[in-house]
């Protein structure tokens, strides 16, 4: 049976997170290996001796993005070869990670702040997992409600988007995507791309994009509460 492999070289904190959260990963150890202390300092030598064939046992990969000390890149580069080759599910957390990135393709892919890893929500992908070993990482910060907070949180952005270049004419679009996340979306939410003139977007054609979208995020929520 394949599991989670869980790596933090940072045991005090963890330990720290889940006293403060009143969570208990351990209590998962039949669906996740939770590699702290010892065994994490037996896998980092796997690591070092280049054999990463420990990860075949593994559905998804979660780390510490900062764990590996001198070969850090190598061994992350290694965790995004496999993951795409093998079609698994990889997490990096750090306490520099401002703020949520997720990718589906070429496989799912997630960044995530230390304290939002180590939360409640943890718990909740844990559960899910061992009920129905299927693998969902965007509960990991969202939750079981996860399409919702994603589709709340975007509209937030883009509103605030709006806010903060009211007086502008035009903006460049892909820079407005990237800003708010738009890609966040696309599995959720079916939406026409506006018209553009040399990648801008006036504010005017912005502002009524901006407001269909809203219509149709404000619709599925309502929908699904």
């Amino acid at each position: 049976m394949r599991k989670i492999m869980l790596i933090d070289d940072r045991t005090i904190r963890q330990i720290k997170f889940m006293e403060e959260t009143g969570i208990d990963i351990n209590a998962f150890s039949d669906v996740m290996d939770n590699f702290t202390d010892d065994k994490y300092e037996v896998l980092l030598d796997e690591f070092r001796n280049d054999n990463f064939s420990i990860l075949n046992n593994y559905d998804v990969i979660i780390t510490h993005r900062s764990a590996y000390g001198e070969i850090n890149s190598k061994v992350l580069d290694k965790f995004k070869e496999i993951c795409k080759q093998e079609k698994k599910s990889l997490v990096f957390f750090s306490g520099g990670i401002s703020s949520i990135t997720y990718f589906k393709q070429p496989f799912e892919f997630l960044l995530v702040n230390s304290q939002m890893f180590y939360s409640k929500t943890l718990e909740l992908f844990l559960e899910n997992y061992k009920e129905t070993f299927k693998v969902n990482i965007l509960q990991i910060p969202y939750g079981n409600r996860w399409n919702i907070n994603i589709l709340l949180n975007t509209l937030e952005k883009i509103n605030r988007y709006i806010g903060e270049n009211l007086e502008k004419q035009s903006v460049s679009y892909i820079k407005f995507k990237i800003d708010v996340e738009l890609k966040n979306l696309n599995d959720i939410l079916d939406y026409e791309e506006p018209k553009l003139e040399n990648g801008m977007i006036s504010m005017e054609t912005l502002k009524h994009f901006s407001q269909n979208l809203s219509n149709q995020i404000k619709k599925k929520v309502v929908i699904n509460v």
